[in-house]
């Protein structure tokens, strides 16, 4: 007797605080790695991340000027570092700027099936508030225990067939791709994994 469960399973969950603007799929639906899911309201970030890239420009801007200048003595060589580290610091700004407008957008991790989502549209959701569930079902991991003294006789990759309740007369194939090394103390037993691929998904 063993357990199924999904190959990976996730509730998604914001980086950033803010108000859901768009939500880019239905319930129970597929999606594929890095598909849009929800966006959260950017407005503020993006015209954060518009003056940044806007800043860093000049800096680049001045500091072409001032090697020109380099070139006939009329600025000084500290004068011309200075302004290249402010293009540095100003590239390092807008580079926090854009990681924190990315964070307003969430995308599926992996391929897999959507559950219910538990908010609505133009909702503010607070930072780690889970929003949907999200279930990779390509393939599902059956864990059971057996005796320790049987543990010889598996092996990593071996073939293990199993039958479940809902099709009770199909046989479905799969491969060892976990043995516990731990044995429990009281009932003597270890936990072994089957990778059982689930094609009909």
């Amino acid at each position: 007797v063993g357990s199924v469960e999904a190959n990976e399973r996730v509730e998604l969950k914001p980086k950033a605080s803010g108000l859901i603007e768009t939500i880019h799929f239905n319930e129970g639906q597929r999606v594929n790695r890095g598909q849009k899911l929800f966006e959260l309201d950017l407005r503020k970030e993006a015209a954060s991340a518009a003056q940044a890239e806007a800043e860093e420009k000049l800096a680049r801007a001045n500091v072409a000027r001032a090697r020109t200048l380099a070139g006939t003595k009329a600025i000084s060589q500290q004068e011309l570092e200075q302004l290249e580290n402010q293009v540095a610091v100003k590239a390092a700004t807008r580079q926090v700027e854009l990681e924190l407008l990315s964070e307003r957008t969430l995308v599926a991790p992996f391929e897999g099936v959507l559950g219910p989502r538990l908010i609505s549209p133009g909702q503010y959701v607070n930072a780690g508030s889970p929003l949907v569930t999200l279930v990779d079902d390509s393939k599902v991991k059956v864990r059971f225990r057996i005796p320790e003294r049987q543990l010889a006789m598996v092996r990593l990759g071996q073939e293990g067939r199993i039958r479940v309740g809902a099709y009770s007369s199909r046989v479905f194939t799969g491969k060892v791709d976990l043995l516990n090394p731990e044995v429990d103390e009281a009932t003597r037993t270890a936990e072994v994994r089957l990778a059982v691929p689930n094609p009909d998904s």
